[in-house]
């Protein structure tokens, strides 16, 4: 994990921050979204979704959820 020092540093080093956005496709007939905290670009590496998540003692996976950011990013 990163500190905060470093997750500033970070985003201060992209070029571009896109933040609270839809994000929809189309995985065969059904339409998915979702709308990540925050999605970083940069002019040469892959973006990187941020995807905060505050409840401490949740045991869920959201693995489901960053691959539909993931597909839909990537369309």
């Amino acid at each position: 994990f990163m500190n905060d020092a470093d997750l500033l540093a970070e985003l201060r080093s992209a070029a571009y921050l896109l933040d609270q956005r839809v994000l929809w496709c189309k995985v065969s007939d059904t339409s998915v979204k979702g709308i990540p905290d925050l999605v970083a670009f940069w002019n040469d590496r892959p973006p990187v979704i941020y995807d905060w998540k505050v409840n401490f003692y949740g045991s869920l996976s959201h693995e489901q959820q960053l691959l539909v950011y993931a597909l839909a990013l990537n369309k």
